[in-house]
């Protein structure tokens, strides 16, 4: 007997519209309703993931998510957060160092802040791709510098 479902949200839960068929939606509380339980599992913050967990009715006390491609667990009732492991400040910055001749994007995020980190604020600017890749993670894409950073942080991405 099947106990627990993992899913991926992009491009498993939903397809690449974003949209979660009315098919996958009935297989999962289909699934649901024979006590299988079911954990969305993604590179998303919390934040990108409540509209599934709405859609889903997924808050009872023991549901919880996989966030951040797997730096985070949260209860979905609540939204405490039962374990996190978060990267050390030095390696932030030996990330940040090996890239910085990188074309790329140094981005950094927690489940409060998507930053894109950059030596300079005021010439830096934030491209239509990376707004957009905010607005689906529903965290709008801020700039700052490492010297500015304060917090925990649980992903990296160039």
């Amino acid at each position: 007997m099947i106990k627990l479902v993992a899913i991926d949200i992009d491009g498993t839960l939903v397809n690449e519209e974003k949209i979660m068929t009315a098919k996958v939606k009935q297989t999962i509380h289909k699934a649901m309703d024979q006590g299988v339980k079911i954990v969305l599992c993604t590179g998303r913050p919390i934040a990108g993931i409540m509209p599934y967990l709405e859609e889903l009715e997924m808050f009872k006390e023991d549901d919880f998510v996989i966030s951040q491609n797997g730096a985070v667990i949260t209860r979905t009732d609540t939204r405490e957060i039962i374990e996190v492991w978060p990267f050390e400040k030095e390696m932030i910055e030996t990330i940040y160092a090996f890239g910085k001749d990188f074309s790329a994007e140094f981005l950094l995020m927690n489940e409060e802040h998507f930053y894109m980190i950059t030596p300079d604020k005021e010439a830096a600017e934030i491209r239509p791709e990376l707004q957009g890749e905010g607005e689906t993670v529903r965290m709008p894409v801020e700039l700052t510098s490492l010297a500015t950073l304060e917090g925990d942080y649980v992903k990296t991405m160039f």
